[in-house]
């Protein structure tokens, strides 16, 4: 028997665990090709150094992660028991995403039911749905388009280094500075055994002896190239005719098998070509040798060489001369909207360019252009290294380079990379490789402590993207209403409703993530340093009872310790690099459990789950994006919106002019054009004094001023309101109510101030109106009288202290009429119950009256119409107080109150079960009113009274349809009796 105790196996496990590792299939061959000779792996040699300078180190003292970083010393290997995180070790629950290259930390998802299993495309999926709710920023990567050639990569190129301003720098980290530089490195890329482009044009003259006239050469070409788009002209001589002609090679129509026609450059397809003219013409015709060109560059240049630059005429496949068409085709195009034609016009370049569509090009892609973004705020030197990382990762071996542009709001990085590689392998990118760039820069950005999750759009329901063409048509107001609409859907975040099938289950499973999200508790937790090891701990709240206690890299083994004690939070700890060496082993656990000193447990900081709320607007989109067409709403462009803006009205009043000018220049003079000019003029008065009006209200915007400055941060005003933070200023969106979708921005906190932008709409005044007085004792308002008004009501309704001294009569006057109509309601519930039981009426106080008990409700005597409106003033009542809740539970669980005795008057005490099961009755009524809210034993006071409030009045509904229902048969019963009666009297008469 062979004694394997004896033999040192580490050499070989050592080699086995680089093969699984290698990336590619020569470095995989290379190492088994090791193993079996028994010699030692080679490396693969670096690319030679160029001679210009290296790429000087990030400024955030993160590494360099590209190919020119330097390896790893002694001191960096790691032991085996922290190699727990890898490829399906789910690290104590946690989904963990690691390349070939090596451990990547990155954000962590923590769910109560997560098990110690590897994690699945699923929990990967849900882990990047919570780093978005907990707000991270997506990574968005994009190509945007392909090239070939030395041309096209000088135009790329010029355009990334702004002509030589900016800086570019290669995958080795050389730089490329200067636009000389640019060029030469522009003229090294071109691939020279790339595809040839394809033959989409070809030129070729047609001979016939004798006369050909107009007419028979115009039906001639009609039936030979039906399906094709062509041009061509006549050129008589004395015992001929000749056709030139240039025509585009694909064609409309289809042949016998289904396939589109196409004129190919072979003999085969020629002739029958040949033959088809012939057969067309009815006589022998004679070709010369085709020319043949590629994409509308060559059909320019062909239809040029056809009129010899527009010295002679001729016609295209619609009988129009080649300059009519070119003038109709510039005339339609909405960027030439009210341009005259430039003095450089070229009638050939137009036709080609409507011959586009039909050709069917294909070009050679040599490089792509890649575009990597942020948000804006996001540190540029992190980003620039993340986005130096990326391209390492994803295009080793490949040449390219990058440089990052600030010149809009977010901070962008363009890469130019040439799809061949040096070994001859080509690069075809496809959806799943933008998932993997995505991934691979997410994982870069937070390990340079930039929180980014990769999601796709489905998950967010954005709609597609637009392209920079369809931005500045809409900057010069010429953009037809496509156009306009696909710029404003990704603009105002609409929600997209996928039509085919692929994107609705796309868009399903987006929902059911979300839906798992939202239905167990999860939190995110910070991006882990370079280098620093991760810790959890289970353990009573203001529990400081160890000088050394025990951590766990494994999160469900803390919580196991959980289970057994009286352990209440969860803490995690962030051991530093250069520290680890102060841990101690345990001596059951050694592999997972250590031993903190108390100078490291002080850099414990506890969990923080994720707010239900923070989900909930992401969960909603995406649920609306499910919704059918019939259940869309109407469309609603930006210019019809109730909210508008003196610049907008100015442009339309504008365009409003000019039509009517250019309109009475094709009037003829007389009482007609008279009449149409004074009405005109009337018109144009009127919009400029509703602008003149509007800029006044939008000088007096609608405000509330606090009596100090408080840091603005994120808050929750509601469910319907979504907050972003733009440099110091927070600005809160309103979404719709059923869909989700976004409506408009709402209210911008300054931190002394709310500047309200929506303040025509009702919620979003009462949420900044909420807000403030989270943050302020007292508030004064300023704004037009209209938003005054707003604002007195919703003061009147909820208590809100205004201190302006012209609103308060009216607040008051308001005050007592809500008094005097609950006063009325109760009084009509006392006048029904003394009718029923026969009792005398007696008046009761305001306050005795609110604070009824359930158990003896009164009976109401109102109308439909009035019970209608309870049921709504009930439903918002629910919402208010289901807000209310969810905040008291949240600011009680960062406190770790435990029990009603810990919270105050002023920040009271909120069970999470009491929130939860406020947010069902808020679920249950969203919809609809009169719908019941469930009846739940954990549900709150105030909640239970709007449920039995609710009862009354569905009560009262039921009871006045069982009494219509019992007139009506009364009356029914009293007709039969008197028709009886009529017969009897009848018979007895007889």
């Amino acid at each position: 028997m062979i004694d394997l105790a004896a033999y040192d196996l580490r050499p070989l496990s050592e080699r086995l665990r680089g093969i699984r590792a290698a990336r590619d299939f020569r470095e995989r061959r290379a190492l088994l090709e090791a193993v079996n000779s028994g010699a030692p792996p080679k490396t693969p040699g670096a690319s030679p150094a160029r001679s210009l300078p290296l790429a000087r180190p990030p400024k955030n003292g993160l590494p360099y992660t590209g190919p020119g970083a330097p390896s790893g010393g002694a001191g960096e290997k790691v032991e085996d028991e922290w190699t727990l995180r890898r490829p399906g070790s789910g690290r104590g629950g946690e989904p963990a995403i690691r390349s070939a290259s090596g451990p990547r930390p990155d954000a962590t998802l923590l769910s109560a039911g997560a098990a110690s299993s590897g994690p699945s495309g699923v929990a990967a999926s849900i882990a990047a749905k919570a780093g978005l709710a907990a707000g991270s920023q997506a990574a968005v990567v994009k190509l945007a388009s392909y090239g070939s050639g030395s041309a096209r990569a000088a135009a790329l190129l010029n355009y990334q280094s702004d002509k030589g301003q900016l800086t570019l720098e290669r995958e080795d980290g050389t730089l490329v500075t200067g636009k000389a530089a640019v060029d030469d490195l522009a003229t090294h890329w071109r691939d020279d055994d790339a595809r040839e482009p394809s033959n989409d044009i070809f030129r070729i003259s047609l001979t016939s002896e004798g006369r050909l006239g107009s007419e028979e050469v115009r039906a001639g070409l009609a039936v030979a190239l039906d399906g094709h788009r062509y041009a061509w002209r006549l050129e008589e001589r004395d015992d001929s005719t000749l056709v030139h002609l240039v025509a585009v090679a694909a064609g409309a129509r289809k042949d016998e098998y289904g396939k589109k026609e196409r004129i190919y450059a072979n003999a085969k397809s020629l002739r029958r070509f040949h033959d088809k003219i012939e057969d067309a013409f009815g006589r022998n015709v004679d070709f010369s040798a085709p020319v043949r060109a590629h994409g509308v560059e060559g059909a320019t240049t062909q239809l040029a060489a056809l009129t010899k630059a527009g010295a002679v005429p001729a016609e295209t496949d619609a009988g129009m001369s080649l300059e009519d068409a070119a003038d109709r085709h510039f005339a339609k195009q909405p960027s030439n909207a009210n341009r005259p034609k430039p003095e450089n016009f070229n009638p050939a370049l137009e036709i080609a360019k409507t011959w586009r569509p039909a050709m069917r090009s294909s070009s050679p892609r040599d490089f792509a252009h890649v575009i990597l973004s942020a948000k804006p705020g996001t540190d540029k030197d992190a980003f620039m290294d993340a986005a130096r990382a990326t391209l390492a990762r994803e295009f080793k071996g490949h040449e390219y380079v990058f440089v990052m542009h600030t010149n809009r709001r977010h901070i962008h990085v363009h890469a130019a990379v040439r799809l061949t590689s040096a070994t001859g392998e080509k690069l075809h990118p496809g959806i799943q490789d933008f998932n993997r760039w995505r991934k691979t820069l997410a994982e870069e950005a937070r390990e340079r402590q930039i929180p980014m999750e990769a999601v796709r759009r489905f998950d967010q329901a954005h709609a597609p993207s637009y392209r920079l063409k369809d931005v500045k048509m809409v900057e010069r107001s010429i953009a037809p209403e496509s156009v306009r609409r696909r710029v404003e859907r990704v603009q105002n975040r609409e929600i997209h409703r996928p039509t085919r099938d692929e994107g609705r289950r796309r868009a399903a499973e987006a929902a059911a993530e979300w839906k798992s999200l939202a239905a167990r508790r999860a939190a995110v937790l910070p991006p882990l340093a370079a280098g620093a090891r991760r810790l959890y701990r289970a353990e009573a709240a203001n529990d400081r009872s160890h000088r050394a206690p025990l951590f766990s890299i494994d999160r469900a083994l803390a919580e196991a310790y959980a289970a057994k004690g009286r352990a209440s939070q969860l803490v995690y700890l962030d051991v530093p690099a250069e520290r680890i060496s102060e841990l101690r082993t345990s001596r059951e656990l050694p592999a997972k459990v250590f031993v903190v000193p108390p100078a490291l447990d002080a850099l414990r900081k506890p969990v923080d789950w994720i707010d239900e709320a923070a989900v909930l607007p992401f969960q909603r989109r995406v649920d609306a994006a499910l919704t059918t067409i019939q259940q869309k709403r109407p469309i609603v462009s930006k210019e019809d919106r109730a909210m508008r803006t003196a610049e907008t009205m100015e442009a339309a009043r504008r365009n409003m002019a000019h039509a009517m000018d250019r309109l009475s220049g094709y009037l003829p003079e007389g009482a007609v054009k008279d009449d149409l000019m004074r009405r005109s003029r009337d018109i144009l008065a009127r919009a400029e004094g509703a602008t003149k009006e509007q800029e006044r209200l939008d000088r007096n915007p609608g405000q509330i001023e606090g009596d100090h400055f408080v840091e603005p941060d994120p808050r929750n005003v509601g469910a319907l309101f979504t907050n972003e933070k733009k440099g110091t200023e927070i600005h809160y969106k309103r979404h719709d109510r059923e869909t989700g979708a976004f409506q408009t921005l709402a209210f911008i906190d300054s931190g002394k101030q709310l500047d309200i932008r929506d303040w025509s709409n009702g919620e979003s005044v009462n949420a900044a109106l909420k807000l403030a007085s989270e943050k302020w004792e007292i508030l004064s308002v300023s704004g037009s009288d209209d938003y005054k008004e707003t604002v007195a009501r919703l003061a009147a309704e909820n208590g809100y202290k205004i201190t302006n001294p012209e609103l308060q009569d009216r607040i008051r006057e308001l005050r007592a009429k809500i008094e005097a109509q609950r006063a009325s309601i109760t009084e009509g519930k006392e006048r029904a119950e003394a009718k029923e039981t026969g009792a005398p009426m007696k008046s009761a106080p305001l306050s005795d009256v609110e604070h009824q008990k359930p158990a003896d409700p009164p009976i109401l005597n109102t109308t439909s119409a009035e019970r209608a409106i309870e049921l709504n003033s009930i439903r918002e009542r629910v919402d208010v107080e289901a807000q209310r809740e969810t905040s008291q539970a949240a600011r009680a669980r960062e406190a770790h109150e435990t029990n009603a005795a810990a919270g105050t008057e002023g920040a009271p005490y909120r069970a999470p079960e009491e929130a939860r099961a406020a947010r069902e009755a808020e679920r249950a009524v969203e919809n609809s009113p009169a719908r019941e809210i469930p009846a739940d034993p954990m549900q709150s006071e105030a909640i239970q009274a709007l449920r039995f409030e609710q009862r009354r009045v569905l009560d009262q509904a039921n009871r006045d349809d069982q009494n219509r229902i019992d007139a009506e048969n009364a009356e029914r019963f009293r007709q039969e009796e008197r028709r009886q009666d009529r017969d009897e009297a009848e018979g007895e008469s007889m």
